[in-house]
């Protein structure tokens, strides 16, 4: 995998980008994120939207992570540069949270092509292919 730049950070999680088209969020260690830090997260994304980013892999990999169902709704209905997001693909090896990413999937419903992976590079090369 190539460098990763970091973006932004914030005390929840940092955003990096991959090459001119990949954001990797990765989140930090015992956080529950909630609807008002999904929305900081959603704004941070928009200007690397409009910059041509349009594929996302949230690192999922932390066991410790929680994110509150009303965060998980907004992740997944939000509007803010849809147009310009083409997929998501969410990177889980914890049992826990593969049911997370799981449920995520499957009753939130994404408004984006979005798929689990158990490895970093299954996800980037499904988000890369047609």
């Amino acid at each position: 995998m190539k460098e990763q730049n970091l973006y932004k950070s914030f005390r929840f999680l940092d955003i990096f980008t991959l090459s001119d088209d990949l954001i990797i969020i990765k989140y930090n260690n015992q956080i529950l994120l909630d609807i008002e830090e999904a929305q900081h997260l959603i704004k941070a994304l928009l200007p690397l939207y409009e910059l041509g980013f349009k594929h996302i892999v949230s690192d999922a990999q932390n066991p410790q992570l929680n994110i509150t169902k009303e965060a998980l709704d907004l992740f997944a209905k939000h509007t803010d540069g849809l147009d310009l997001n083409i997929k998501h693909a969410i990177v889980v090896i914890h049992p826990a949270m593969r049911l997370l990413a799981g449920f995520y999937l499957r009753f939130s419903k994404p408004s984006v092509p979005s798929k689990s992976f158990n490895s970093m590079d299954h996800a980037i090369a499904w988000l890369r292919s047609k």
